[in-house]
């Protein structure tokens, strides 16, 4: 599945992307979103489907949330959604 821009406008579009569709999102590598994701910078953490890896793109703990917040790393973001009683 290729990713477009025009497919996050509908918020009933994706509910929650792959690595590879995050990448395209953010105009990065595959390589750098994983390298991000090992060292704890990405703050949502993917959600996991068996074997397969997918980052929730909108809501309190969406992508979309996390970049509104200025995209702290994982620790600040999981204190950030504690303070406002969100789940992590």
């Amino acid at each position: 599945m290729t990713f477009h821009d025009s497919n996050i406008s509908t918020p009933t579009a994706l509910l929650a992307i792959t690595t590879e569709e995050l990448a395209e999102l953010l105009r990065v590598s595959i390589r750098h979103i994983q390298r991000q994701e090992s060292a704890g910078k990405i703050g949502p953490k993917p959600v996991r489907f068996g074997k397969s890896k997918r980052y929730v793109l909108d809501g309190p703990n969406g992508i979309r949330a996390w970049l509104a917040a200025g995209a702290p790393d994982r620790r600040e973001w999981e204190a950030r959604q504690r303070m406002q009683g969100g789940a992590t």
